[in-house]
């Protein structure tokens, strides 16, 4: 009750924050941005973010699974899972998080793998995928900080803040790889992506350590399999960066590569803002990053309307696919329960003949 509470909360704040800026910006200015975009722009748009986001995701993972599973699904089955737990991830109040317990589930039901390599694969494919963005990440906050009109202390106070980061992030790294060898990388990240929260983690404490092996073993791989897997995952930020500068370019904009780093740097702050979709948050930085930049707040607005117009279609068709996975789940337990039925009935029939 408390967690829906607040999930409420927060929703109503992000509500809030989306109509306080749309009204500084002007609404008027930002539809006259929005229809800047024809519908074969729109929709080549469209592909090329979900390219980025769900298939070469279900890619990356896919292989992850190949390396650690003997009966491997197939790629096609991957591909709508995969789609399905980005959907969940993007409706939940931290956008990059949220899907990965659906993910388990699915696949769990789908495919004779066993949990402890379904929750590895889960948390290698994430954690690869973050490691990739946070170079893209932290590039994109350096070249912000080169645009802000800063004086010259704030400039150095920054710049130090930003290579404090970026030390962190190194000694991140370096943690990873010392945790991992002292089997402690698997709680840390089953508390991040949530995967907590299922009963198998819950109630079977002694596969941790199972789990965490899975885990320790792919670093152990041959160097070429690991950097095609790291290959995909910095192709599966390209392409989606891609998606973000057509749309600009498509409202008449041209984007250098830096600028480009610095918008979706800023994209994937208002994710972590715990406001379900980045509700608001989008919408505001936006128009803070599009205006420092020169191009005026209606069009920042106006890329993050269309951008999360994108992401509620993926969501969309996600969750439809997920339905039908729940009505095929159904109707798997309605056969099995008649079954069970005609077999007591036909026991019952032969202890009485």
């Amino acid at each position: 009750m408390r967690k829906r509470f607040i999930t409420f909360v927060l929703f109503a704040i992000g509500i809030a924050l989306f109509i306080f800026t749309l009204k500084i910006v002007g609404l008027s200015q930002v539809k006259e941005a929005l229809f800047l975009l024809n519908f074969w722009e729109l929709i080549l748009c469209l592909i090329t973010l979900f390219t980025g986001i769900v298939v070469f995701g279900a890619l990356k993972w896919w292989i992850i699974m190949k390396t650690k599973t003997e009966e491997t699904p197939k790629f096609s089955k991957t591909f709508l899972i995969k789609w399905i737990g980005s959907s969940v991830s993007y409706l939940t109040p931290a956008a990059l998080f949220g899907g990965e317990p659906v993910r388990f589930y699915v696949l769990k039901r789908e495919c004779n793998i066993s949990s402890s390599q379904i929750v590895s694969s889960i948390i290698l494919d994430k954690l690869i995928l973050i490691l990739a963005s946070s170079v893209y990440f932290f590039l994109g906050i350096f070249f912000l900080l080169i645009y802000l009109d800063l004086s010259w202390l704030n400039e150095i106070i920054l710049f130090g803040f930003l290579f404090s980061i970026m030390l962190i992030f190194w000694q991140l790294l370096r943690a990873v790889g010392k945790i991992s060898s002292e089997k402690g990388l698997f709680v840390i990240l089953t508390e991040r992506l949530r995967l907590n929260k299922l009963k198998f983690v819950k109630k079977h404490q002694e596969r941790i350590f199972e789990i965490e092996r899975e885990v320790v073993d792919f670093f152990k791989l041959p160097k070429k399999i690991i950097f095609q897997i790291i290959f995909l995952a910095v192709i599966e930020v390209a392409v989606t960066l891609s998606a973000c500068w057509l749309i600009i370019f498509f409202m008449g904009q041209t984007l250098e590569i830096s600028k480009l780093f610095a918008i979706k740097s800023m994209v994937d702050i208002s994710y972590v803002i715990p406001f379900p979709a980045a509700l608001g948050s989008l919408e505001i930085s936006q128009a803070f990053i599009f205006q420092i930049l020169g191009f005026g707040l209606a069009t920042g607005v106006a890329f993050s309307l269309i951008l999360r117009g994108f992401n509620f279609i993926i969501a969309f068709f996600g969750l439809l696919i997920l339905g039908c996975f729940q009505i095929k789940f159904l109707g798997k337990r309605i056969i099995n329960l008649f079954s069970k039925i005609f077999i007591n009935i036909n026991k019952n029939e032969e202890n009485s003949d």
